[in-house]
């Protein structure tokens, strides 16, 4: 949820990219832009009200996921 990704945002905060794409296992392209992308999902996950997790996988490839469940009517609408 908000709280992890807040504590994410820290842990990362302080470090320079490789540092960060060492201590959390990602190519530096990932590194780079995972601080921001964490401050928005904790902001998206308290305007929603709901539980957002970082992922292996990216947003693209969630929606994808998530789309995989959505009845065909539903999409198509």
């Amino acid at each position: 949820g908000a709280v992890e990704l807040d504590a994410l945002v820290d842990e990362c905060a302080g470090r320079s990219i490789v540092k960060t794409a060492r201590a959390l296992e990602l190519d530096a392209d990932r590194a780079a832009t995972i601080t921001g992308g964490a401050i928005l999902l904790a902001a998206v996950a308290r305007l929603l009200d709901r539980d957002l997790e970082v992922a292996r996988c990216g947003l693209r490839e969630g929606a994808v996921l998530a789309l995989a469940h959505v009845p065909a009517a539903v999409r198509a609408a």
